[in-house]
């Protein structure tokens, strides 16, 4: 609520907002931190974001700005906004088209660990509208190079069935 130019948002409203913000922000620069693994700007914010909702603060209004932050190199930031996407896409259906978008172009990627995380992420979400999509990327998954994308492919096709048997099952 804003009386003239003073808000009063709640504490959890006010700690959303500065981390959407922050996530706006942060440079998609890439560092290198001791180990000589690359860190994007972005990741300790994400984690910022899951603590918040491990917390119980609803942080589902960052749900696009997470789903931006998923399209990196940085395979850390992409599991933590993955984790992110998986939980709070039921709460941000309407959003959750930009996430499958995401997911097709990480099913390309030439790392089998990136194809798997989107595969498995995709196929974790529980919207009904989304099994067609789910099913596509299970098929191409299925006959993969990798055996941890296959093995990813027939774990998440288990989880897909309990969505929606009729489905797999093709009745």
């Amino acid at each position: 609520m804003t009386v003239g130019k003073i808000s009063f948002l709640s504490p959890q409203n006010r700690e959303v907002t500065e981390l959407g913000l922050r996530l706006k922000e942060a440079s998609e620069n890439v560092s290198t931190n001791q180990s000589g693994l690359q860190v994007s700007a972005k990741r300790p914010i994400i984690k910022k974001v899951l603590e918040a909702m491990a917390s119980g603060i609803d942080v589902s209004p960052l749900f696009g700005d997470v789903v931006k932050a998923a399209s990196t190199k940085d395979l850390a930031q992409k599991k933590l906004a993955y984790m992110y996407i998986a939980t709070q896409a039921e709460r941000n259906a309407e959003l959750v088209i930009l996430a499958v978008n995401t997911f097709q172009k990480d099913l390309q990627d030439e790392n089998p660990l990136v194809r798997g995380l989107a595969l498995r992420t995709l196929c974790s979400m529980r919207l009904a509208d989304y099994v067609k999509y789910m099913l596509e990327s299970l098929s191409r998954a299925l006959g993969d190079s990798s055996p941890y994308v296959r093995k990813t492919a027939l774990t998440s096709l288990i989880k897909v069935f309990h969505l929606s048997p009729e489905h797999v099952m093709g009745k």
